[in-house]
Parts: structure tokens; C-alpha cells; sequence
């Protein structure tokens, strides 16, 4: 941040002295006609307070910290030379432009070099005016120009100094709101992966002693009824099912997949996976960088599992045409099915789930479908910079 100010606000404070040194100038040059130099001075004045403002460090290199005392010379110049005594307000003007457009410290450093030229110009400008004027008067003349001086450079230099806190404030207040949304993401993961593990291994491990226990009574009464045995293996496709259910929910709460693979690879599987199980076509196109945080992975991995699944269930297609390409530091992801499509979209836990994932990341949403033609979704994420 350093002493950098809010470019808007900085601009507008630029055109509003602008506009005060051209009206004075205009009203100097009334006051002293046909006077080329003055025009000379005023018109190279202005220049100055346009390069001044519009250009950098870098551009104006050993001159940027040069050209503010020759902008003050300019208009010390033009309050000495003309006539009347009425326009040191444009020195306080030019003064005014330099603490707008450079840094702090050397604006602190800078205003009273000006003071004391100006003072000293002034001085003698009234001491040629008058032929007889007293120490009481000169002294209160410099003490009243003095305090207009520095009122008014003291004015600038607070707001502008008030501006940058505020702007830095600003930049604190952002960068707590981010790291305090990356505290809560890690701390859910890590409470969805407790669950995980807790139910892996509590009814995880007791579904499979059922499934063992129950084999072994089949073994024992196998010479005995037939009926019993039918029975027994009915059990054990429900604790299996079952036991397909606690997987698939651990997988819900923590997809294993994820850790071990990139992204792309872990799409990859779960494709896979659904053509075989599901007997579920899934044309895919998939480009993405390996460097992905957690985060955007499970999202996205979430998102199209949800897609998936949702296609299956309540669109009763068998075809999906599918894309996940990162372009611009945005993941998009678009997908279409060949299923029944709908009238009118109802977002239901599944739909507004992925709606909620999205929206979290920052990104956008949109689903389209129509009666007969299938259901499509366009998803765009964007990545952080440190992805």
C-alpha cells in the first residue's frame, strides 16, 4: 500500500486543482495584458501539473523528484511579476498538486522549501511596492500568507493521509474476510474427514463381521434347509447393500480418489466407474492443470458426480456429453444428457447443492432444458492465483 491513494479520489482532487489554477490564470492574464512571459510561465505551469500527475517514477526517472521545485518556481515567478498582489493562492495550488500526486515523505519534506522562496519573493515584492512600510506590518504580512500556506497544505496532507489508512484498512479488512473463509473451508474438510474416518471404521468394521458371520452360518447349515439358506443370503445382500451405502456416504463426506490423484485422474475413475457399474455412456473431454487446490478439487469433483448422478435418476438418460477445460484461470464446465428434459427447472437438494458449492468458490451457474431434449448445465470457477 505505502503512500499510494485511491487513483478515483486521487483524480478527482487532480481536476478540481486544475481547474482553480486555470481560473487564476485566466484572471491573471486579464490583469496583465500582452504579457507573453507571464502566458510563458502559466502555460508551462500547467503542463507540469498534467505531466506531474499522469506520469511515474520510472518515466520521469532522476527528474521526478526535480520537476516539483521548477512547478513552484513557475507560479513564484508569475505572483512576483504581476501586477497586483491577490494570486499567491496559485502557489498554495501547485503546492497542493505535488502532496496530491507524490509520496508522503516527500510531500512532509517538500511544502516548506516552497514556504520560504515564496516568503522570500513576497517580501520583496511589497518592499519595491511601498516606499515606507513598517516592521509590524511586514512581519504581520508574512504571518497571515504563512498560515493561509500551511492551512491549506496541512489540509491536503491530512486527507491525504486519512485516505491511505482508510484505503489500507480497506485492504486489511479484505485479506482478514479472505483468510477467515480459508480458516472455515479447512476446517470443515477436516471435520468431514473425521466423520469419514469415524464411520469407515465403526460400521465399516461391523458390516463386515456380519457379512463374515453370516457366511459362516450359511457354511454350517447348508445339509439342513434350503429355505434357511436362501434366507440367510437375502441378509447378506441387504448388509452388503448396506454396506455399499456407508462407502458411498464415506465417499460423500471424503472422496478418496481425490487424495491420491490429480483432479483429471480422479474424474477419470469415476467415469470409469459409472460406464461399468451404470452401464452409462460418458463422452469426456477433460484439460486441466495438475495444481489445483483441495478446495476447487472437491468441488468440482462433487458438482460432476451430482450431474451424473441427477442425469440418471431423474432423466432417465443413458448419454452424457461432458467437458472440463481451464482456460483463463477458469475451470468451465459444461455438460448435456439425452434424457427426458423438463418444462421448467425445480432445484431441488441436488441442483441447489451444486448452486451453493459454486456461488462459495465464486463462480456462476446456469441449467437449461426443454421437454424431450435433454438437460444441459454451463459452470464457470475461478481459480485463485495461488491455484
Amino acid at each position: 500500500m505505502g503512500d499510494s491513494v485511491d487513483n478515483n479520489i486521487r483524480h478527482s482532487i487532480f481536476l478540481s486543482l486544475v481547474f482553480a489554477h486555470e481560473v487564476l490564470s485566466f484572471s491573471i492574464i486579464k490583469q496583465n495584458p500582452n504579457d507573453l512571459l507571464i502566458v510563458t510561465l502559466l502555460s508551462s505551469s500547467l503542463i507540469l501539473l498534467i505531466l506531474l500527475h499522469y506520469s511515474t517514477n520510472k518515466q520521469l526517472k532522476k527528474l521526478y523528484y526535480v520537476l516539483p521545485f521548477v512547478q513552484v518556481l513557475l507560479v513564484i515567478a508569475v505572483d512576483y511579476m504581476a501586477k497586483s498582489s491577490d494570486f499567491q493562492i496559485i502557489i498554495v495550488i501547485a503546492v497542493a498538486s505535488i502532496v496530491n500526486d507524490y509520496p508522503l515523505k516527500f510531500s512532509k519534506v517538500f511544502f516548506w522549501i516552497p514556504l520560504v522562496i515564496y516568503q522570500g519573493t513576497a517580501t520583496i515584492k511589497i518592499l519595491e511596492a511601498s516606499n515606507y512600510i513598517t516592521s509590524d506590518d511586514l512581519i504581520g504580512y508574512i504571518i497571515q500568507n504563512s498560515i493561509t500556506y500551511l492551512l491549506v497544505i496541512f489540509t491536503f496532507y491530512s486527507a491525504k493521509k486519512h485516505l491511505i489508512l482508510n484505503t489500507y484498512l480497506q485492504f486489511l479488512m479484505s485479506d482478514l474476510k479472505d483468510k477467515t473463509q480459508k480458516l472455515e473451508e479447512v476446517i470443515i474438510l477436516k471435520e468431514r474427514n473425521r466423520i469419514a474416518r469415524e464411520i469407515h471404521d465403526a460400521l465399516g468394521h461391523t458390516l463386515t463381521g456380519a457379512i463374515i458371520q453370516l457366511e459362516a452360518a450359511k457354511n454350517l447349515i447348508m445339509l439342513i434347509k434350503k429355505k434357511t439358506v436362501e434366507s440367510i443370503e437375502k441378509t447378506q445382500n441387504i448388509t452388503r447393500s448396506g454396506f455399499a451405502d456407508v462407502r458411498r456416504a464415506v465417499k460423500a463426506l471424503r472422496p478418496i480418489m481425490i487424495e491420491d490423484n490429480t483432479l483429471k485422474d480422479a474424474l477419470e475413475l469415476l467415469f470409469e466407474r459409472t460406464i461399468k457399474d451404470f452401464d452409462y455412456i460418458i463422452n469426456h473431454n477433460i484439460e486441466l492443470p495438475s495444481n489445483i487446490s483441495d478446495d476447487v478439487k472437491v468441488c468440482v469433483y462433487r458438482i460432476l458426480q451430482e450431474l451424473i448422478t441427477n442425469s440418471m435418476r431423474h432423466g432417465d438418460a443413458n448419454i452424457l456429453q461432458l467437458s472440463v477445460e481451464y482456460q483463463n484461470n477458469v475451470i468451465s464446465i459444461n455438460t448435456k444428457d439425452n434424457g427426458k428434459g423438463c418444462k421448467k427447472i425445480s432445484e431441488g437438494y441436488g441442483l441447489s447443492g451444486i448452486r451453493e458449492r459454486v456461488e462459495i468458490l465464486n463462480g456462476q451457474v446456469h441449467f437449461s432444458s426443454k421437454e424431450n431434449n435433454g438437460f444441459a448445465s454451463a459452470i464457470h470457477i475461478p481459480l485463485k492465483k495461488n491455484n
